[in-house]
C-alpha cells in the first residue's frame, strides 16, 4: 500500500470513528510534520482539545504528508507507521 492510499484510508477511518480511534498513528503523523506546521501538529494530538480542531488539523497534516514531505521524509514516516514494510513508495 502506498503512503497516500494509507492516508486516504485513515481519513475515512477518522471520519467514521473520530480521531481517538487511532491515537498512535496521529502522534506519529504529528511528529513527522511538526517542523512544517507546528500548530497543526500540536492540534492533531491535543487530546484535551475539541474533536473539530483535531479533524481540521488532520486535514492540514494530510495535505502536508501527501504534498510536502520529501521522498526521504515519506519513507521515514512509512517505516514509523508500519515497521514491517507494507508500504510501497512511488517516485
Amino acid at each position: 500500500m502506498e503512503l497516500i492510499e494509507y492516508m486516504d484510508t485513515l481519513a475515512f477511518t477518522i471520519a467514521e470513528s473520530g480521531t481517538l480511534a487511532d491515537r498512535r498513528t496521529l502522534e506519529i503523523l504529528a511528529a513527522a510534520v511538526g517542523s512544517k506546521n507546528q500548530g497543526a501538529a500540536a492540534a492533531l494530538v491535543d487530546w484535551d482539545g475539541s474533536e473539530i480542531a483535531r479533524l481540521r488539523a488532520f486535514g492540514i497534516v494530510h495535505g502536508i504528508v501527501v504534498h510536502e514531505l520529501s521522498r526521504d521524509e515519506s519513507l521515514d514516516l512509512a517505516i514509523r507507521l508500519n515497521p514491517i514494510g507494507a508500504f510501497a513508495l512511488v517516485a
